[in-house]
């Protein structure tokens, strides 16, 4: 479940953001899972008065996700199969690597020994 700071700035509830941040102020750094910030959920929403009050209360501009590995290195320790594919085709391996990285043809993740 993710912290309720990062839902209410996913869904642009100005109010219910104000009196998180009025209550505990150092809601505004949260972390969800993979790394996600209220921030990061506020501007993929487009809620722009979000963004202003995050910004307004700290919260880290800078903050990063997980790296995508970090999610392909999640489904392989659950046992998830290396070469299974999804729906469009894709592999856990494939997947963990951004698209526009120059080295897409190399593993980004070792498998095995």
């Amino acid at each position: 479940m993710e912290p309720e700071v990062i839902a209410a700035a996913r869904g642009g509830d100005v109010a219910g953001l104000r009196r998180l941040l009025e209550t505990d102020p150092a809601a505004a750094g949260a972390r969800g899972w993979m790394g996600e910030t209220a921030l990061h959920a506020a501007a993929a929403s487009g809620a722009a008065e979000v963004v202003r009050m995050l910004l307004a209360a700290d919260a880290p501009v800078r903050a990063r996700r997980d790296a995508p590995e970090g999610k392909a290195r999640v489904l392989l320790e659950a046992g998830a199969e290396v070469d299974a594919r999804d729906g469009s085709g894709q592999t856990p391996r494939r997947s963990s690597r951004p698209s526009t990285s120059p080295s897409a043809t190399s593993p980004s993740i070792r498998i095995g020994p």
